[in-house]
């Protein structure tokens, strides 16, 4: 075998021992050589010293069999030729119970039955009679990874049942795991009571010093673990979000160990287990040295005492800051003023920690097509999406001197990422983070609606003070002037000057600001929006709590959570979901004895207006140059009449998309459409953008020869007549986007005039 090795070098007669042995420790042969070499004391002296310094230098998995021999694979001579050194023996055994495996008997056997026929897979057990093999003898410095193994779960028995209590066979669990800014979602798993997930996930923890466990305790960054339930439609539910404390395996003297991870319910179910997770934890390398329980425990006292102190002066300073508002103004108790909210894990949090600058490197463009994206994520109401967006009461009354701090809960950015849907704060949250992120002095305001409803929405500040509302709800943008102070006779006469601009928005007043910084209450005389001073540095209009303070009031440092590039096709995935629609179409119009003939020219043709549509949208410009016209004009003879019916939304679903076009009756007579020489045309595109946020955007119209009336002369019986009824352009309620449709008639374009003009 070594002289294999040998021979495969250029100069067999001249080699480096170190190789040799080097190139045997990576191929797995380290068995095969120690048992069948002679051994003395000199030989086994240096072996040990070859195989000592290729383990220190190369930090490896404990499962690996090139790292670690078990004692069975230890040749009887080399255990001999240590035996007669006594202390060195006594120290060796002393070893022996810090590496035992915590993997069970029952797996044990399997793995051994299973790797019975394949040694070279062989998991190798730690060394107890020799300590030189530890991996991570001489490691000086280097990354430090956390192997988190989820195997399965338990007791996940409510989530398999829908809201009238059917059994729903057809959803599955996903598994979301972020740590720091690293993110991994796991493959869709059947939901069942107990869901067989077996995925692991590498999580790179940091660089460390060796034997640098106090750093790792000092570093108090739990992993974030969300479990969602996609229904067969691809709509997603929260239903659990756990902070994972990891530190704990610095205790254990095992190379792994299992640790149960008990799930806990959203919003007032947050005593509620949801199900256990199964999973294993590993640091990889592993540590020269195991924490003690004392010093685990101290570390951790010292964090809660350090954070409770934290909040009690952030608590004491909000109660000071409070009174002095309402000093300013007494009916400024009654403004929509907020410090504090609940996240998903019903923990009271400062409102700016909901916000942090997110850098969409490479992903989202510009900001309209940030504001965009954040409006195709799922906008659910209080009663959506179970029962975790209801509301808390307030724990402290403003009649006490204290703010009416908290609000029904707001979820993470991570949380609204992952389960791709939200409330409109935690649109509103996303949005001003994005912005942030592209260099714009965006803030996230809380007001009321000319309903009187309380709402979220997104300001930021350019030159001179002006003022621009994001609507994150719907990707609209709007430039707001407020009208001077010196031109202000009566509030009613500014608000009636500005009454176009605050009837597109439907934005009344506004009580706050705020960001991951700053926060600024208004103390102005009054909160509409048409008479506001902006100038925030007014200490007169703005009563803000300074950045310092809101800093020091946060846990820990949450970092802001990275963009995933979309995974999806959307080329394959538009074709095959025009396939299905069109099928659904056909079988739809046999119901009623009507054949479907499609035409596919036609059906290119709508695709361009389609990405203008897109494309507006998207850069909020509007007006782009479109050629649907001409292209129509030319491929449609003269006398026929072009109905078209576009939509849009955020699902990939047939089922959802034709019964939404269903409900429609413009869309409704488009598809029952009879007549002469009725053709159809259907054409869907989807357009993809980060975390798998997509927009599915379709244009279905027919072409046909209208009845000709008794009054129609000649030449209005060959015009071509287009109608496209046109819906809003972003549309909050997609089931109903149908608001106007505009004619036009158009003498036809022949060919013969086309050659004329091309000459």
């Amino acid at each position: 075998m070594v002289r294999d090795v040998c021979t495969a070098r250029g100069d067999a007669q001249n080699v480096d021992p170190e190789e040799i042995v080097q190139e045997l420790y990576d191929k797995g042969l380290m068995k095969t050589v120690l048992d069948n070499v002679e051994w003395n004391d000199n030989m086994t002296k240096n072996l040990q010293e070859k195989v000592e310094a290729i383990a220190g230098t190369r930090p490896t998995s404990r499962s690996n069999d090139n790292d670690l021999l078990p004692p069975s694979m230890v040749p009887e001579r080399l255990s001999k030729s240590n035996s007669g050194k006594d202390g060195e023996n006594e120290d060796e055994e002393s070893n022996v119970g810090s590496f035992e495996s915590d993997i069970d008997s029952d797996e044990e056997k399997q793995e051994s039955k299973a790797n019975d026929n394949i040694p070279s897979q062989r998991v190798a057990a730690v060394v107890q009679e020799v300590p030189h093999f530890r991996p991570t003898a001489g490691r000086l410095n280097g990354k430090y990874f956390l192997k988190l193994d989820v195997l399965d779960g338990r007791n996940f028995l409510e989530q398999l049942f829908d809201s009238e209590q059917v059994l729903n066979e057809s959803s599955n669990f996903i598994l979301h795991v972020s740590y720091k800014t690293q993110r991994f979602y796991s493959k869709p798993t059947p939901a069942r009571c107990d869901p067989k997930f077996q995925e692991g996930f590498m999580i790179d923890i940091g660089y460390f010093e060796a034997g640098s466990v106090l750093q790792l305790l000092a570093k108090y960054e739990p992993i974030h673990i969300i479990l969602l339930q996609e229904t067969a439609t691809g709509e997603r539910k929260l239903l659990s979000s756990c902070l994972v404390d990891w530190r704990s395996q610095l205790m254990s003297d095992k190379p792994s160990q299992k640790i149960p991870v008990t799930l806990m319910g959203i919003g007032p179910e947050f005593q509620v287990p949801v199900g256990i997770l199964n999973s294993r934890m590993a640091i990889v390398p592993s540590l020269e040295e195991i924490l003690s329980a004392s010093t685990y425990a101290a570390q951790i006292n010292a964090e809660r005492s350090i954070q409770d102190e934290k909040e009690r002066l952030f608590l004491i300073y909000v109660k000071q800051w409070w009174r002095e508002f309402i000093e300013i103004r007494p009916q400024n108790s009654k403004r929509n003023v907020k410090i504090f909210s609940y996240d998903e894990n019903t923990t009271p949090r400062p409102i700016q920690t909901f916000v942090k600058p997110i850098v969409a490197d490479r992903l989202l463009l510009t900001p309209c097509h940030a504001a965009w994206f954040v409006s195709l994520i799922t906008l659910l109401d209080n009663n959506s999406n179970g029962n975790y967006c209801l509301n808390f009461p307030s724990s402290t009354s403003p009649n006490q001197g204290s703010p009416q701090v908290l609000c029904s809960h707001w979820q993470s950015l991570i949380t609204t990422l992952a389960a791709k849907s939200g409330r409109v704060e935690d649109h509103a949250t996303l949005l001003c983070s994005l912005l942030l992120g592209f260099g714009l002095d965006a803030y996230v305001a809380i007001g009321n609606k000319n309903s009187g409803a309380s709402w979220v929405w997104v300001i930021t500040f350019e030159e001179e003070n002006q003022v621009t509302f994001w609507e994150s709800t719907n990707g609209k943008r709007f430039s707001h002037t407020s009208i001077p102070s010196a031109e202000i006779l009566v509030d009613k006469l500014a608000r009636l000057k500005n009454k176009t601009t605050t009837e597109e928005h439907g934005l009344n007043t506004i009580s706050c600001l705020f960001n991951n910084c700053l926060l600024y209450a208004n103390i102005q005389n009054t909160t509409f929006l048409d008479v506001v001073d902006w100038n925030l540095g007014n200490p007169s209009k703005w009563k803000k709590i300074p950045e310092s303070t809101l800093k020091s009031s946060s846990k820990f440092n949450e970092l802001a959570p990275n963009l995933m590039p979309p995974a999806k096709n959307p080329i394959l995935v538009s074709a095959d979901l025009e396939i299905q629609l069109k099928t659904v179409i056909s079988e739809y119009r046999l119901t009623y004895n009507l054949h479907t003939t499609w035409d596919t020219a036609l059906s290119r043709v709508l695709g361009q207006e389609l990405a203008r549509y897109e494309l507006e949208a998207s850069t909020g410009s509007h007006g782009l140059p479109g050629y649907f016209q001409a292209a129509v004009l030319k491929i449609i003879p003269g006398g026929y009449e072009l109905k078209g019916y576009p939509w849009h939304g955020n699902v990939e679903n047939n089922s959802q998309i034709f019964q939404s076009l269903k409900r429609n009756p413009k869309c409704q007579e488009i598809m029952l459409c009879r007549g002469n020489d009725v053709r159809f045309a259907l054409r869907v595109q989807v357009f993809a953008y980060p975390e798998d946020v997509i927009c599915v955007r379709l244009m279905i119209a027919c072409r046909f020869v209208p009845t000709a009336s008794s009054s129609s002369t000649v030449s209005e019986c060959n015009k071509i007549k287009i109608i496209i009824f046109t819906p809003m352009r972003y549309p909050v309620d997609t089931h109903n986007p149908f608001i106007k449709h505009k004619e036009t008639s158009y003498e036809p374009l022949c060919y013969s005039q086309l050659s004329q003009l091309r000459d």
